[in-house]
């Protein structure tokens, strides 16, 4: 009998907190919040909305029923538990009612841009779409977005002509394209020769280069241009004090890329070859000043991918490993240090990668599983890591996104994501982030054409 006895009052304990829980009024709803906040959203995604309720005095209230509804479904459509799906184009309030609270949050649907290469410079990004076209977005200073304008700024990428495009590239103030054939065209600035088409006259929408066409990597810096043609290496404006192309070496090299006063190759076995300003290293010889001609850079190394920033220069190795030298006031070489080294360092703390890229102060690594590793100076969130913390080893950026390429520019850094959407961050004075807005970005934000 004494087995039966707890049992027994248990269920009578029960019986009366339930018959006063029945009784007593429950607490009124006083507000209600939506979260989290949807900002633009593609056509395609969906976002999970979540409410919290409060009563009068702040505390939460739980298991209270929420009506949903969408002031327009042919942007925005939502379900009975607060899934969003956006359907298309324009603005949507998703609002939530529960008893006499109500709260609402406003979508913007945009149609999906689908980049597949990009190049950025100090205050602006341009993108190449899968069918060859050119867009193009930020400060418009001297024309360097080749929209057939001189000035302004532009908040969202703006169409600069129809492809086929093959290639892309940003200097400092102007820009060059590579089209069929193996033809380029320069826009931009032109103060000593960058577009070469044999003035100094800036250009506001792309012109040929003049000669032949036959390139097949091109190159942009502050104030010149390099491209490869049939391996050799070939380079215009204020690097060779020249207002038409011409040959600085023989090659063979595979690819080309441009600081702000250096250049660099590489040759098929791996070999990194530099020529230009040497005044924080950035040649990797050893050395400093100017030289003239291509140096190789120290160390036997057999780089598979370079890229350069500013003053800095970094490579990937055939393992995966990156090496930087140069300038390193930012700590953008990302060895720990301030220091500038004038031939390659490791980069250490980093899995192996598939790609660098090197920004103004900055510079990032994409490692073979997708995810995004940034260094440097980030004052103005160009790591991506949601701070403005300097790092002088690597950290990882870009927040859960994975991606296929990045790309890094003065302040602001951009990527291709696994889903194929561009996402961008940082600086953002000039609308070069291309959300639409000029406020700076600490972590990711998804960019959309107009």
């Amino acid at each position: 009998m004494a087995r039966w006895a707890v049992p027994a009052l248990f269920l009578t304990v029960l019986t009366t907190l339930s018959c006063r829980d029945s009784q007593e009024p429950l607490d009124p709803a006083a507000q209600l919040l939506v979260g989290p906040l949807p900002g633009t959203l593609a056509v395609g995604d969906s976002l999970q909305l979540e409410v919290r309720i409060l009563d009068a005095q702040g505390d939460t209230l739980r298991h209270r029923i929420v009506a949903w509804a969408s002031s327009d479904p042919g942007v925005a459509r939502v379900s009975a538990k607060g899934l969003v799906a956006v359907v298309g184009p324009g603005r949507a309030e998703i609002s939530a009612v529960s008893e006499a609270a109500a709260g609402s949050v406003t979508v913007e649907g945009v149609a999906p841009f689908h980049p597949v290469a990009l190049s950025l410079g100090p205050a602006q990004t341009c993108a190449t779409d899968s069918a060859g076209a050119s867009w193009c977005w930020g400060y418009n200073f001297s024309g360097a977005l080749g929209l057939g304008v001189i000035h302004g700024t532009f908040l969202l990428p703006t169409r600069q002509q129809v492809g086929p495009i093959t290639g892309l590239e940003l200097g400092v103030q102007h820009g060059c394209t590579l089209a069929g054939g193996g033809v380029i065209s320069c826009w931009g600035s032109n103060y000593y020769g960058e577009v070469g088409d044999s003035t100094t006259q800036p250009r506001l929408l792309p012109v040929p280069v003049k000669g032949a066409g036959g390139y097949n990597a091109i190159a942009a810096g502050y104030w010149s241009s390099c491209a490869l043609r049939g391996g050799a290496w070939i380079c215009w404006g204020s690097l060779t004090n020249t207002r038409l192309p011409i040959q600085v070496s023989a090659g063979p090299f595979t690819a080309v890329s441009m600081g702000n006063s250096h250049a660099c190759t590489l040759a098929p076995d791996g070999g990194a070859f530099c020529f230009g300003g040497n005044f924080n290293g950035q040649l990797g010889d050893g050395g400093g000043g100017y030289q003239g001609a291509p140096v190789a850079v120290a160390g036997g190394h057999h780089f598979a991918q370079l890229e350069l920033g500013d003053d800095q220069s970094c490579a990937v190795d055939s393992l995966g490993g990156a090496w930087c030298w140069g300038r390193n006031d930012g700590g953008q070489l990302g060895d720990g240090t301030r220091q500038d080294r004038s031939i390659p360092v490791a980069v250490p703390g980093l899995p192996a990668l598939q790609q660098v890229t090197a920004g103004g102060a900055h510079t990032c690594g994409l490692a073979t599983d997708g995810q995004a590793w940034c260094w440097g100076m980030n004052f103005s969130g160009s790591l991506g890591d949601g701070t403005t913390q300097d790092r002088l080893q690597p950290v990882p950026g870009g927040g859960t996104l994975r991606f296929t390429r990045l790309v890094a520019g003065g302040g602001h850094t951009c990527g291709i994501a696994t889903t194929g959407r561009l996402h961008c961050w940082g600086f953002n004075d000039m609308g070069q982030v291309g959300d639409g807005s000029i406020t700076t970005r600490l972590s990711p934000v998804l960019v959309h054409a107009r």
